[in-house]
């Protein structure tokens, strides 16, 4: 597979993987996304994020077989960003405390989970892609 091609897929796997997570937490919980959450579900979302996100930026790691570290970085960096996006789109009255929680938490727990990989992978230190 061309190595441009495995970047993207492999960061799209990681996202795909959050996103699925936070739709079926949504799904159990039948909380709407689009809603402020109280206190006690944004706590328990923000612990699910940055689980699912450690895995995702794992997965994204493992997946490139390069770089792993850049690859986490990446979808950390597009979380971010999304996460921004929609506090500048958020509707007059909203809260922002989960986009919020996004920058802050989740999208460095993806980072940290692609470093893990790149510290631990078979490419070892050399070849983490710092």
């Amino acid at each position: 597979m061309r190595p441009l091609l495995r970047s993207i897929l492999a960061i799209a796997s990681g996202h795909v993987l959050l996103t699925a997570a936070a739709a079926l937490l949504h799904a159990i919980s039948g909380r709407d996304p689009r809603r402020p959450a109280d206190a006690s579900f944004l706590i328990l979302s923000t612990g699910a994020g940055v689980l699912f996100a450690l895995v995702g930026g794992y997965l994204a790691a493992w997946l490139a077989g390069r770089r792993p570290f850049l690859h986490a970085a990446i979808l950390a960096a597009a979380l971010a960003i999304e996460a921004f996006a929609s506090i500048v789109a958020w509707p007059a009255g909203s809260t922002i405390k989960s986009p919020l929680a996004t920058i802050l938490v989740i999208a460095p727990s993806a980072a940290l989970g692609g470093w893990i990989r790149a510290v631990r992978g078979p490419e070892s230190h050399a070849a983490a892609g710092f």
